[in-house]
């Protein structure tokens, strides 16, 4: 028996075929994990006027989905100019609400917050630093969804500023009344083909439309996370 390996001829080959296959099974195992991120921008209107605006940022990464929603608004008041911020943060994850945290910031100073969290199978709700009665049931629609998922089968959307659940109520043809008794506003939500595309905020005194603008990133169905 010779003391050396004898030469296979198509052992490098087949190596080379071995490595090359591992390295395209990594590349595309990081390519289906990367995130995804998309934006909607609306214009804000009440009167005639341009009063703000609305950004929204859906990002997916794996079985976590973060909704970022950022309203901008100014108005003047008699001689007083009013700027208002509202920065809302979610995060769901196998399709169910983990966080939310809302800040509402008016001409520079905190005026309103809300914080939930998911834990030992409860939420903990906070609404300007003061416990509110925990929720129990998981949460898996809640307001920052109705701008990307139309409601065809929920009932009823968590409202992530106030902690309480508003009722949806469908109107026929795409049109969708969500009532938010808390805060005092019904919303109507408008639908064409299942991408909401207008959004009408009733308060007592005055009527604020918001316009979807032009999307920055093409977003179809099949992406969308399921609720």
């Amino acid at each position: 028996m010779s003391l050396f390996c004898s030469y296979d001829p198509n052992y490098i080959p087949m190596k080379r075929s071995i490595i090359f296959l591992s390295l395209t099974f990594l590349f595309c195992a990081a390519l289906f994990s990367q995130s995804r991120e998309y934006k909607l921008n609306y214009e804000m209107k009440a009167l005639g006027a341009n009063i703000g605006s609305l950004h929204l940022t859906m990002k997916k990464s794996n079985q976590d989905v973060y909704y970022h929603t950022k309203t901008l608004f100014h108005v003047n008041l008699l001689i007083k100019k009013v700027t208002m911020t509202v920065d809302n943060r979610v995060h769901y994850q196998n399709g169910q609400l983990l966080s939310a945290v809302n800040e509402v910031i008016v001409n520079g100073e905190l005026h309103s917050s809300a914080n939930i969290k998911w834990e030992d199978g409860k939420y903990r709700v906070e609404i300007d630093n003061e416990v509110q009665p925990d929720v129990t049931t998981p949460i898996r629609f809640s307001g920052s969804l109705l701008y990307w998922n139309e409601p065809s089968r929920v009932a009823k959307a968590f409202s992530e500023s106030s902690g309480a659940f508003m009722n949806i109520k469908s109107m026929n043809d795409g049109k969708y009344e969500i009532k938010d008794p808390i805060n005092n506003r019904n919303m109507i939500f408008f639908y064409e083909g299942g991408n909401n595309t207008k959004v009408q905020v009733k308060h007592p005194l005055v009527t604020i439309s918001m316009i979807k603008q032009e999307e920055e990133t093409a977003l179809s169905k099949s992406e969308l996370p399921n609720h």
